[in-house]
């Protein structure tokens, strides 16, 4: 594993970014629409993670995000195409 940033200790490092990796699976965007009368309308839950994560030899680390995490993010006002 190449070691960059001032890190030194894989051990440390590779228990770092599991630990960061962990925190991006649980992470997901809710969205609840509300309605006139207080009836509840659309919900909608989109999980960031979409399938793969880890560590790979040579360190190269993996995080596959979600396909409708992709989609929706595509399809966002405020998110501009280069």
């Amino acid at each position: 594993m190449e070691m960059r940033g001032g890190l030194k200790d894989k051990k440390e490092t590779r228990k770092q970014v599991k630990a960061d990796l962990k925190v991006l699976k649980a992470i997901r965007i809710e969205f609840q629409e509300k309605c006139r009368g207080g009836e509840l309308g659309v919900y909608l839950k989109i999980n960031l993670f979409g399938g793969t994560e880890g560590i790979m030899n040579g360190g190269v680390i993996v995080f596959e995000f979600s396909t409708d995490f992709f989609e929706c993010l595509k399809k966002i006002q405020c998110i501009t195409n280069p």
